[in-house]
């Protein structure tokens, strides 16, 4: 019998887990085989993962298409883009526009990586964690635009798993479209039993954006505490495209000059201080500075007075994180074999700058902040009841959430300092439960949640009028695994999801009598709401594995800000506000195929299409985030110190009846064909070089998602291309010894 500690017991009390991974198991063991494992406790730990799915089985069973990164794969992406990650994703992208914004107007591109898309939607319907915490949410205001990329450093990553479909009933709200989970770099990943030291150092160059890049880590072990640093840095410049105008104004295609800088700081410390707990506390720091010389910005002669003749930008992003974790693996209780709990506390902020220097008019200045930090307490148990595998668990989170908008020469009407949205603190609380039963060749996936949320605005410093809302949602889920053979099974699953509306959505108020505007707060806005139905099939013959998957989701009252009202015309402004529209309906098609040929050479490929629209009374009309038609495919040979890849990637053009009809027709982009060929070859002993180009053809093109908001009549589509021909080199030393 064990003797628990007072934290212990409370996690038990509350069912709740936290873990020194993501949320969710990929593996849940026996009461027997728990105490078979008295003696090798440290291995059982190290067996039992948390994923995504937050459930009691191997995620290979799950009525779900969820996909993992491949260590391989995460080396690859040393670019320091989200994109790399997901290149054998064909229904993921990451939408990062060409930056071609201005001071007080357009924010375009100004956000960078802006959010992830899976399968038709992003930005914050997509939830996004990093060892089970969430990352910020975007926001956008007028010319103020912020991303969720800049929150995230991709060279600490060992693994990122992506769940399709509404992850409500697992996470709460945000996962409308589903949940991504990285988890970074562990003590474990580096030393062992017998060598108690060890890490690596990395070093490269990039020729996307010109950038040097640098990053080690060190793990060691003393006495029953493992320990890991881990730093980064990476400077460089624009990221290139196929442009060829240099010229210093708006007729620009080049990219505009810019100079970039990030730092990362990872630690962990895990206290193995009994053999059913550990104990751990993982600290984040992370850095990134932008400075630009919007050259794009400026106008061409003649000028007028209000002509921009200069516009220069600075962009900082930060993020520090703390987060406490607790594992509890008891021996004796089939319904609690493992408690997994974190308690974090996270604050994050946003800073834009703009200097704009016009011809004879007043220069404007702007200085946009965006700030997001609060506390967040997640568990997860997993246990048996009546013989099979079940998973439940706790979610509580506080989150304060401020903007402000400051500088000199507001637009008239207006007067700085000024907030778009009341600060605002964002209570959300959540249960749920899973479960798992075999009855002879089906297994049975039931699982609900229930989740309560509150808005509660501060109205200190704020001019509009602000409304409280608090609302409560249950989300259920039912999967069905059909074991046709041994190695074929078929899938099926029906599931509800949700998103709460975020704060600036509710309190979204503003008003420029002058310029004839103003924007409301809606007190009945309602969660956005997702039903989804995927059937799919899994299985093995030799060596080829295979996956297909057919989804249809539906999504009601669609969060959108419209004009409710008003003309425009003095005494009577136009109101914006946003409200709930009625319909969205995605639905698509999937395919994976990986075949092992022989010890030597694999071959991977991967195909995924979908269509969307919205519906607002008897109109429809097209859902502009889906993304054309992809298939890639990707060759693999690795044999002794040297393997390479050879990578295929072709998307269809964007057809403009895929595009909702605008008074200014869109620039549909075509179809095209990349090639991308890498090696790596272990030198000596712990030494490998990496050497990769992308873009071998040097194919000029477009990413659909990289152009939306573009006209048709625009002439400088250019400055708008994926980057040509590019290449990347990076040495790594991997050291292990034993340390006493």
């Amino acid at each position: 019998m064990i003797q628990k500690t007072s934290m212990a017991a409370a996690i038990a009390l509350a069912l709740t887990p936290l873990s020194a991974g993501a949320q969710s198991v990929q593996t849940t063991i026996t009461t027997q085989e728990m105490e078979q494992a008295q003696q090798r406790p440290e291995q059982i730990l190290q067996d039992i993962h948390v994923r995504t799915t937050r459930s009691a089985g191997d995620r290979r069973q799950q009525a779900v298409t969820v996909t993992q990164s491949e260590t391989e794969q995460i080396e690859r992406a040393q670019t320091g883009r989200l994109a790399d990650l997901f290149s054998m994703e064909p229904d993921l992208s990451v939408r990062a526009a060409t930056p071609r914004f201005t001071a007080a107007g357009s924010a375009f591109g100004r956000a960078g990586q802006e959010s992830i898309n899976i399968r038709g939607l992003e930005d914050n319907q997509v939830l996004l964690m990093s060892d089970g915490v969430p990352l910020p949410n975007s926001f956008s205001f007028g010319a103020f635009s912020t991303g969720r990329g800049a929150y995230l450093n991709t060279d600490a990553l060992k693994s990122v798993e992506v769940l399709r479909g509404p992850a409500s009933m697992q996470h709460g709200s945000d996962g409308l479209a589903g949940a991504v989970s990285f988890r970074t770099i562990d003590p474990d990943d580096f030393i062992s039993e017998k060598q108690r030291f060890g890490g690596f150092l990395r070093s490269g160059y990039s020729s996307l954006d010109r950038s040097w890049f640098s990053s080690g880590a060190v793990a060691w072990q003393a006495g029953e505490t493992k320990n890991l640093i881990f730093v980064s840095r990476r400077t460089g410049h624009e990221v290139a495209n196929q442009g060829d105008d240099a010229s210093p104004d708006s007729r620009r295609t080049k990219p505009n000059p810019t100079d970039t800088s990030g730092r990362y700081l990872l630690a962990k410390s895990q206290w193995q201080f009994h053999p059913q707990q550990r104990f751990g506390i993982t600290l984040e720091a992370l850095r990134q500075e932008i400075d630009s010389n919007v050259l794009s910005g400026r106008a061409t002669a003649p000028y007028r007075s209000n002509s921009v003749i200069g516009l220069t930008a600075d962009d900082e992003t930060r993020r520090d994180k703390i987060a406490l974790e607790h594992r509890w693996q008891p021996a004796g209780l089939r319904w609690l074999q493992q408690a997994d709990s974190r308690l974090s506390y996270q604050k994050s902020s946003a800073r834009q700058f703009s200097l704009e220097d016009r011809y004879t008019d007043p220069d404007r200045v702007r200085d946009n902040h965006y700030e997001n930090r609060g506390w967040h307490f997640s568990t997860t148990a997993q246990g048996e009841m009546a013989s099979a595998p079940v998973s439940y668990g706790l979610d509580w989170s506080r989150t304060q959430v401020s903007a402000l908008r400051d500088g000199v020469t507001p637009p008239t009407g207006e007067t700085f300092p000024s907030k778009p949205f009341p600060d605002t603190q964002y209570t959300v609380a959540g249960a749920f439960w899973q479960g798992d039963w075999q009855a002879g060749t089906f297994r049975i996936q039931p699982g609900v949640r229930l989740d309560h949320y509150k808005l509660s605005p501060d109205a200190a410093g704020y001019s509009g009028k602000t409304v409280t809302l608090s609302d409560q949602a249950v989300s259920p889920r039912l999967g069905l695994v059909w074991q046709l053979q041994k190695a074929h099974q078929a899938y099926f699953q029906i599931a509800q999801g949700f998103r709460a509306p975020s704060p600036d959505q509710v309190n979204n108020g503003f008003s420029n009598p002058v310029m004839g505007y103003e924007t409301r707060g809606n007190p009945d806005l309602r969660p956005e709401t997702a039903h989804s139905l995927e059937l799919g099939m899994r299985g093995q013959v030799k060596g080829l594995r295979y996956q297909w998957a057919m989804y249809r989701n539906t999504y009601d009252d669609f969060i959108k800000q419209q004009v409710t009202g008003g003309s425009g015309r003095p005494g009577d402004p136009m109101i914006f506000q946003y409200i709930n529209l009625q319909q969205a309906t995605i639905r698509g098609a999937e395919l994976r195929l990986d075949w092992q040929i022989d010890p030597v050479w694999r071959l991977q490929g991967a195909w995924a299409q979908g269509r969307g629209e919205t519906t607002q009374g008897s109109q429809r009309d097209p859902l502009e985030t889906i993304n054309p038609a992809r298939l890639q495919t990707t060759l693999h040979y690795n044999q002794n110190a040297l393997s390479g890849w050879l990578q295929i990637q072709h998307q269809r053009g964007k057809a403009l009846s895929d595009i909702p009809v605008a008074a200014t027709p869109a620039f549909a982009p075509g179809a095209f064909t990349t090639l991308d060929i890498g090696t790596a070859w272990k030198l000596a002993q712990g030494w490998t070089l990496q050497a990769q180009i992308s873009n071998l053809t040097d194919r000029k093109y477009w990413r659909w998602a990289d152009v939306r908001g573009v006209a048709d009549s625009s002439t400088v589509k250019d400055a708008y291309t994926a980057p040509g021909r590019q290449f990347l080199l990076s040495l790594r030393y991997d050291f292990r010894s034993s340390h006493e």
